[in-house]
């Protein structure tokens, strides 16, 4: 099944995410676009999401019109980090749902005419992460007072530091 994952991320944590896939067999085609928002906790060096969407899941029957009903995927996972534009995606692991209604074509006693989909979607790959701030180099001032000293007299050296990690020790 071919599916294509765009997130636009609108914070740190918060992006919008547009899943597009297909999956095309001998007796019917299944397609489905969906949209919705997706929570990222960055981590150092690896990257959890959790993400869910809503949208058009569209059935095609072979010799029967198609249908249009409501799609959900509910799911997360987690990226590794390689370098700055890219990731590998370790695990995504997503509950997929579509609803769909033959009422029009098919007999009231059929099992099928309110088809109800449902199952588990696994898959990894490549990440590409576009559009990332630049890094900013970690930079110190320093300070001594006074200036000019003799030997054996007292100083104050002081240092400021900035856009360091805050979760490591200076």
């Amino acid at each position: 099944m071919p599916t294509h994952h765009i997130i636009y991320n609108f914070d740190k944590n918060w992006g919008l995410s547009v899943d597009i896939g297909g999956n095309f067999q001998r007796l019917a085609n299944e397609s489905t676009i969906s949209v919705g928002p997706r929570f990222m906790w960055r981590g150092e060096g690896f990257n959890l999401f959790a993400h869910t969407l809503l949208g058009l899941n569209r059935m095609a029957p072979r010799g029967l019109a198609a249908s249009n009903g409501l799609g959900a995927i509910l799911g997360g996972g987690i990226d590794v980090k390689v370098w700055r534009p890219l990731s590998i995606r370790l695990i995504e692991a997503d509950y997929v749902w579509g609803n769909h209604n033959f009422a029009d074509i098919v007999s009231p006693i059929s099992d099928v005419r309110n088809p109800k989909l449902d199952g588990a979607r696994l898959r990894g790959g490549l990440v590409l992460n576009f559009g990332y701030p630049s890094e900013v180099a970690p930079t110190a001032n320093c300070s001594v007072q006074p200036s000019e000293v003799m030997v054996g007299e007292p100083v104050a050296a002081t240092a400021t530091g900035s856009n360091f990690n805050p979760k490591h020790p200076l």
